[in-house]
């Protein structure tokens, strides 16, 4: 279209293209729709991808809603412990499915932590998973990062799967669907083997 060209003109060529410009929002539409969701269904049909960390889970030190946790004190069950933020959309995306999974997964001894990244600590993340329903996993918080740093933590959402006495453990970096059919396979097959 020609900058001086008359506006019947520029109007015909506008409408000619019509079609091309719906059909590409059409995509963009379905891109957005469907995106995050879409990404971790595909990480669900892929599976976990776990990581074997060096050595022993550090004895971690946390902030509970009561005062500080250490996470020795849980060494007598097998825990998936996930590091999130309510900042970060892919966390949050996955939340509903931690929950279901924490349900699942407590008739097999294996309890799920959810650590909140959120500089706010309880105050910012408390009534954030109240809103949302989510309540069956324990929550701890780590607003200082301390925790993250001594596993070192390379991006959230980054889950660990921890055994009983802690003395192995495997991380998986990136969001999934935990309650997906596959995913509690593949959480039961590594922690109770």
């Amino acid at each position: 279209m020609k900058k001086n060209q008359p506006l019947n003109i520029q109007r015909r060529h506008l409408l000619a293209r019509l079609p091309h410009y719906a059909a590409a929002g059409a995509v963009v539409f379905a891109g957005l729709k469907g995106g995050l969701h879409t990404q971790i269904a595909k990480a669900s049909e892929q599976s976990l991808t776990l990581v074997p960390a060096n050595g022993s889970l550090p004895d971690l030190v946390v902030k509970s809603d009561t005062g500080e946790k250490r996470l020795s004190a849980l060494a007598d069950q097998h825990l998936v412990i996930n590091f999130w933020a309510t900042w970060c959309a892919p966390c949050v995306a996955e939340l509903p499915t931690l929950e279901a999974a924490a349900g699942i997964l407590a008739a097999d001894n294996i309890k799920l932590v959810l650590i909140s990244m959120d500089r706010g600590g309880p105050e910012v993340a408390r009534p954030f998973l109240q809103e949302r329903g989510v309540s069956t996993p324990l929550s701890l918080y780590d607003p200082q990062a301390e925790a993250a740093r001594a596993v070192g933590l390379r991006g959230l959402p980054t889950t660990l799967l921890v055994k009983k006495n802690q003395a192995e453990y495997a991380v998986h970096t990136g969001p999934a669907t935990w309650d997906d059919a596959a995913v509690i396979k593949q959480l039961r097959a590594y922690l109770l083997r």
